[in-house]
Order: C-alpha cells, then sequence, then structure tokens
C-alpha cells in the first residue's frame, strides 16, 4: 500500500508498524494512515518520511517502552542513531510487523481525508464497534502513571507536582496534559517525552535548586551533559522525595473538557482553575520550596587514555627474536566501541580500568581479555557480556572500595544503585578520564596464554603485574 518509488528510497528499517492503521475503501483510490505513537495522520507521500524521522522513533519509544528513551534529551539529537541498536531489535520482533487495516466506507473516509488524527479518532469513536476495533488491535500506550510506579523504571522523574492531567470522563477516556512548571499544553504522546526533556529538567533546577546550572546555551555536549543532569537528579529526588510524586488531576465532564483550549497554555489554565474552584478545590500551581545549589562530580567530557604496553617497554628489545615491531596506532576493538556507545546512552560501563585486553598486531587473532576485580580470563567476544554482568559490578566495588557496598549487596536484584556507586567510586580517583589497558605482545608470547585461563595468564606473565594494575 505504499508507492514503489517510496518503498525503494526506505533504506532504514521500518519502525512502528504495529502502531500504524491504514484507513482504505475497495470503493475509491484515497487512503491515509493514522500513526498512534504520534498521534498524526499522514498521506501516502508523507509516510516513509515520518516513519524515518527522528521524532517518530522517539514517540515510539515513548509509547512501548520510555527506559529506552535518551534522559535529559536535547532537540536536535539524531534519536535514529543513538537508539540504533533498539530499533534493530524492535524491528527484528514478529508482532512488529503487522500493519493494521481499517476498511470503511467510502463516503466516510472521503469526509476523514480532510481531518487531522484527533478529528478521525473523535469521530470514529462515535462508533462503538469501531472503537472496540481499534483498542483491540493496538498495542496500548504506557501511560505516565504507569510508568511512575514501574518497578523497572530507568530514568528519574522530577517536577511531577507541576503535572496536571485532564481527564474527560467517558468510555474513551481522553486526556491532555498542563506543565505548570514550563507553561505548556501537552497531548498525550508527548508528557513522557516532555518530562524527561533538558528544557523541563532546567526549569526544575531553576525553581527549586536556583544556580545550580548554568545558562542553557553553556551546555553543548550532550553526553557530557546527561550524565552531569542524571547525577543531580538522584541528589534533588533525595532531598525531596516525597514532594516529587504526586501529579495533579482534574476530571471533566465532556462539554467541559471541550470548553478548554488546549491549544493556549494561560487559556487551558484559566478555565481549569476556574472549574476547580467552584468544585472547592486546592490551587493547580505548585510553589517551588527553594533548595541549596547541588554540584555533580560527573560534569565531565568522555576521555579515553588507551594504556598500551609493548613489547619494547616490558619484554626488552632483546626478547623479540622474531624481529616484531608492534604498530603504532589505536586498535580497534569490542571493548572500545561499547565504551563509546555506553557514553552515548548516557550508562557508562564501569571497571573498565581493571581489564586488561591482550592483543597481538602481528597476526589477526581475537585477543584476551583479563579482569582482576573478578580473577577471569575470557575472550573478547565476552567482553560486553562480562561487563553488563552482576558479579563484575559487584567485584569492581569489592576492589576499589567494599565500603560503598550497600547492606545485604549479595541478594540485590537491581544492580542500578551498585552501577551508580561504582561509577561514583571511580570518578573520585579518576575525574577526568577513562583508563583503557591494552598490551601489545608478540605472537610468541600471546601463544603461550592459550587456552586462556585466569591461572595460566597470571603466572606468565606474574612479573609484569606492576604495568598491568597501575591506574597510568
Amino acid at each position: 500500500m505504499m508507492n514503489p518509488q517510496t518503498n525503494k528510497e526506505m533504506k532504514q528499517p521500518i519502525l512502528g508498524l504495529s502502531l500504524l492503521t491504514l484507513c482504505f475503501s475497495p470503493e475509491t483510490k484515497i487512503f491515509f494512515y493514522l500513526c498512534h505513537a504520534c498521534e498524526e495522520k499522514c498521506l501516502p507521500k508523507h509516510i516513509a518520511a515520518h516513519l524515518s524521522s527522528s521524532d517518530h522513533c522517539s514517540n515510539y519509544f515513548n509509547y512501548t517502552d520510555p527506559n529506552v528513551q535518551s534522559f535529559s534529551w536535547i532537540p536536535g539529537l539524531d534519536m535514529r542513531n543513538i537508539l540504533s541498536q533498539e530499533i534493530t531489535k524492535e524491528t527484528n520482533k514478529p508482532e512488529t510487523k503487522q500493519l493494521r487495516l481499517l476498511d470503511l466506507p467510502a463516503d466516510l473516509l472521503k469526509k476523514l481525508n480532510s481531518c487531522t488524527y484527533s478529528e478521525v479518532i473523535r469521530s470514529l469513536s462515535e462508533n462503538d464497534k469501531l472503537v472496540k476495533l481499534l483498542e483491540a488491535v493496538k498495542p496500548k500506550r504506557t501511560m505516565i502513571q504507569t510508568y511512575q510506579t514501574d518497578s523497572n523504571r530507568k530514568h528519574p522523574l522530577l517536577g511531577m507536582q507541576h503535572i496536571v492531567e485532564c481527564i474527560c470522563v467517558g468510555p474513551t477516556e481522553r486526556r491532555h496534559y498542563l506543565c505548570t512548571l514550563c507553561k505548556l499544553t501537552l497531548a498525550p504522546h508527548m508528557i513522557i517525552k516532555h518530562v524527561l526533556s533538558f528544557d523541563h529538567i532546567y526549569c526544575y533546577f531553576r525553581e527549586w535548586h536556583p544556580s545550580t546550572l548554568l545558562s542553557k546555551e553553556s551546555y553543548t555536549d550532550y553526553t557530557t551533559l546527561a550524565i552531569m543532569i542524571l547525577d543531580l537528579a538522584k541528589q534533588t529526588l533525595e532531598i525531596h522525595a516525597t514532594t516529587n510524586r504526586d501529579m495533579k488531576q482534574v476530571r471533566l465532564e465532556p462539554d467541559e473538557f471541550t470548553s478548554v483550549n488546549f491549544t493556549c497554555y494561560s487559556d487551558a489554565l484559566d478555565k481549569l482553575e476556574s472549574i476547580t474552584q467552584k468544585k472547592k478545590e486546592s490551587s493547580l500551581i505548585t510553589v517551588p520550596t527553594l533548595g541549596k545549589k547541588l554540584e555533580s562530580c560527573s560534569g565531565f567530557a568522555l576521555s579515553v587514555k588507551i594504556y598500551c604496553q609493548t613489547v619494547e617497554n616490558i619484554f626488552g628489545k632483546d626478547n623479540s627474536s622474531d624481529g616484531y615491531e608492534p604498530i603504532e596506532r589505536t586498535p580497534y576493538l569490542k571493548l572500545y566501541s561499547h565504551l563509546r556507545f555506553k557514553w552515548k546512552q548516557t550508562q557508562p560501563a564501569v571497571g573498565v580500568s581493571l581489564v586488561v585486553t591482550f592483543i597481538s598486531s602481528e597476526v589477526q587473532v581475537e585477543p584476551i581479555c583479563v579482569c582482576f576485580a573478578c580473577s577471569d580470563c575470557f575472550l573478547e567476544s565476552s567482553v560486553i557480556q562480562h561487563l553488563n554482568s552482576q558479579k563484575h559490578i559487584i567485584h569492581t566495588l569489592l576492589y576499589l572500595n567494599p565500603w560503598r557496598l550497600p547492606l545485604a549487596w549479595k541478594d540485590v536484584e537491581d544492580v542500578r544503585d551498585l552501577c551508580s556507586a561504582a561509577w561514583r567510586e571511580e570518578r573520585e580517583r579518576e575525574p577526568d578520564k577513562v583508563t583503557m589497558k591494552i598490551l601489545d605482545l608478540p605472537y610468541w608470547k600471546f601463544q603461550e596464554l592459550f587456552p586462556p585461563s585466569y591461572t595460566k595468564v597470571n603466572m606468565a606473565l606474574t612479573k609484569y603485574h606492576t604495568y598491568l594494575k597501575r591506574e597510568g
């Protein structure tokens, strides 16, 4: 149902097909798409550009799994690039490849062809059978209340006390939101995305912790910004734990809901305040409690130091009987790629400096990794799995500073707090860099490490531990 030329131009995976409804009629050539993730109606000639857009990508994950969204995102980010791995996973799922078709009477289709998404949905909602059909075939949107109470929620939610949810009572329960902090009205598909945005978070700190942040224009590096904001967000949540949780809610009758002009913030707020006053309910405006300036130890740019020892400065040149000449270049390694990727996702890997990667640039052979925190040895193909494991995170803390481990740490199921503790410890030790250690061995020495085991590597390189374990 897509133009053949448009289909040919689609070079990227099609994300969100299961959240599209194709409205058509066999009696006419008219057809259009409803994108439920973006709450937008798309004509056939625009659908390819829409599905390839960064906004659609972001809205899709807000609909299905907000944890995937980038915390403290800023306008202009290429979300398709940042979330490329998640897109690949999602588009490989069979259930995400099913396009929903809605066969409508020709007269109704012609009438709806000039309508907006909300007008189409409102018109279709007048028919109970159509409402049930639409609700049955499309996945349920992740609502902000659901995400807020989700035990697996990854992102902190700041300023929830400034969010006003307006609900139209009735079978479909239409919703709209106001953010009294940012003075905006927001549709349901925008609310989670808004609360996770840097714009909203900046306004929160400006009101609750003045002078904590510089001007918006001062922050140009998103990666640095996101890590710093995440650290500050955790601090303010500890301070204002009880006041950050409750979102205000206003239930409106259909005629009241229709009377509110949600296209204008001031008009909408005035109308809602007058309605709540008549009901003798409290004001919708939350007055901030001014707090102290917060400091972050995480606001720095990614600077990876690759600490590479070669045969010349460890084994001595005389030992290189095979004429070994180390290659002076930054090697392409899975660990390095993973480190860069995690940084983009604002989820820095921990314990990287405790892992040494052994390579031999003389031949093409899979590197060997040794983790001194875990006393473990493995091929480089397993390094990402190792770094993400609960064992590695716990052993990194045991190695660096056991006092950062919480009580009953052996029974901890959610390792995110442990990750944060390990990351803080590493930042206090090396505030401006991440050290990645590589040892380029001559092949005759590299062969002695096979088959790889921690005991074998430890014995073979005992006299060189000073070089391998030092923090550089």
